[in-house]
């Protein structure tokens, strides 16, 4: 196995997905979700399993709410004429807001509208009303740029959303690729961000070529396993009903926003200590533009569900951080930026290799080879041999792992793990587990 990975789903592929579905009724439950994974299955080319949570039903307090499919929306000047519409963008409607139907004054309908004064000819998103219990369905809300909000004047305008609302199913996607073992690594994505693309989606793309990616790799180690679902209730409801299932992960690793931003991180785990953060600090060596963050910073997403003290899954996260367009319709297809996405890409895969390539050795020797006479080392080379010698002298012992030596020494896996090739190659180590 090397760093040169197979991948049939091409850069135009992703694209040609995100515009077909970004602009769909994308939230917890409706009727755009089936197609959309259909699409994800026969362009991944492996099967989607679909775990179905049907409306009303509670998992661990978190309720499923019914399949809201809006049918029409606009916002109507006292001429008569439209100001904003659903046509526009669908977060001109914010999700799971009640149907209504009226002629309100300025003053209340002020009341009712979102804003993002830093994006003034965007319409912004908010999801509060999809994930707040004392809002979903009991109140309504609206987007209009700012700069049409300021134009507003005094007098009488007529609100019109009408959703159909009835008992439907979240669905949660599920790909996976047996291992070896039963130990697995999840890849965490949300389809349910509307009208977006940067955020959520990019984490699709993704992991969709990732996992096409993992399944050329003919013995696998691990197991690894794509979840795609609606933000926090998704992973909420899939915890709660597969629980044994899910303490057995071995880690997680969610993604978004990875199109395009302003700088590189890895959020590390909540503990900062497990072995998926040994992972995280190694990236730095091969990628040094990445930075560690904190877990409990930047963009939070489905990781802190995996990683609660309740469940305890060490869970990353991969972002650039920060974009302008966030929660915007201005976070649109064309925006995403092909060396991003193939970056986000090279860095995934590389933990799948340190992953499925991380054993313990020991030398067979009862004394340290001799490093010059295998033309693996040369004085001449001080860093290289002063890096050869403490590995040899100090580390491969048969209790460090290679990953434990490469961020001892401070190298990417990838030199350690050639490395001990070539000893294995001499016979000089052997493998303990």
């Amino acid at each position: 196995m090397n760093l040169h990975f197979k991948c049939t789903l091409s850069h135009e592929d992703i694209l040609a997905f995100f515009e077909k579905h970004y602009l769909k009724n994308r939230t917890l439950v409706t009727n755009d979700i089936p197609p959309l994974l259909d699409d994800i299955e026969e362009l991944v080319g492996l099967p989607l399993k679909r775990h179905l949570y049907k409306s009303g039903d509670d998992y661990a307090t978190w309720i499923i709410p019914p399949r809201w499919d809006v049918k029409e929306a606009w916002l109507k000047d006292s001429t008569g004429k439209i100001i904003a519409s659903y046509d526009d963008h669908p977060i001109f409607v914010c999700p799971y807001s009640k149907n209504i139907h009226a002629k309100i004054l300025r003053k209340e309908l002020i009341s009712h509208i979102f804003t993002n004064e830093n994006q003034p000819d965007a319409f912004a998103y908010d999801f509060r009303y999809a994930y707040d219990a004392n809002l979903r369905l009991k109140d309504w809300q609206i987007s209009l740029p700012s700069s049409k909000l300021e134009k507003l004047t005094d007098g009488e305008y007529e609100i019109f959303i009408d959703a159909h609302v009835e008992n439907g199913q979240m669905i949660v996607g599920d790909i996976t690729l047996e291992g070896e073992v039963d130990e697995t690594i999840a890849f965490l994505a949300n389809y349910c961000h509307t009208g977006q693309v940067n955020d959520s989606f990019s984490g699709i793309g993704l992991f969709m070529q990732v996992m096409n990616s993992i399944s050329k790799i003919r013995r696998r180690k691990y197991t690894y396993k794509l979840l795609i679902m609606p933000e926090t209730i998704g992973s909420a409801a899939f915890i709660a009903a597969n629980y044994e299932d899910v303490k057995k992960f071995k880690g997680a690793i969610f993604s978004e926003a990875v199109g395009w931003g302003k700088h590189w991180y890895l959020k590390n785990t909540r503990e900062a200590n497990t072995y998926m953060d040994q992972l995280a600090q190694n990236i730095t060596f091969s990628f040094p533009d990445i930075s560690l963050m904190p877990f409990h910073s930047l963009y939070k997403n489905d990781e802190l569900m995996f990683n609660s003290v309740c469940t305890n899954i060490p869970s990353l996260s991969l972002q650039k951080y920060p974009f302008d367009e966030y929660h915007t319709s201005f976070d649109t297809p064309e925006k995403i930026q092909k060396d991003s996405l193939g970056r986000a890409f090279d860095i995934t895969m590389n933990i799948v290799y340190m992953l499925e390539n991380d054993f313990v050795y020991r030398q067979v020797n009862p004394v340290p080879y001799w490093i010059t006479k295998f033309n693996m080392s040369s004085d001449s080379d001080k860093e290289d041999y002063k890096m050869k010698f403490r590995v040899v002298y100090e580390f491969m012992d048969g209790v460090n792992s290679l990953l434990e030596i490469a961020n001892k020494v401070n190298y990417p896996f990838e030199d350690i793990h050639k490395l001990a090739q070539k000893m294995k190659y001499f016979n000089l180590i052997s493998q303990v587990k």
